[in-house]
């Protein structure tokens, strides 16, 4: 199992649903076509925060791959396991 960190700015997205279409049960868009991170503790001012215990590595790399397709790199995933940041 694998512990990741996902932040994310909402203020910033451009609605691109990359995440969306990657990782759709991580991943909604709004009323507003941006995206919101399900489930996400909010931070205030537009920054959201989500804490993940990942045990199938599929689901692993939607994460990551949700971040990098994210074209103006919005979202940031972290493993806590290792402090190593992922994207």
């Amino acid at each position: 199992m694998t512990k990741i960190k996902i932040e994310y700015d909402y203020d910033n997205c451009i609605g691109a649903a990359v995440c969306v279409a990657v990782a759709p049960d991580t991943w909604e868009l709004d009323d507003n076509s941006k995206a919101i991170l399900n489930n996400a503790k909010d931070l205030g001012n537009g920054q959201f925060e989500l804490i993940l215990d990942i045990d199938d590595p599929t689901r692993l790399t939607d994460e990551i791959e949700a971040a990098k397709g994210c074209p103006v790199t919005v979202i940031k995933v972290t493993n806590l396991d290792t402090g190593e940041r992922l994207v």
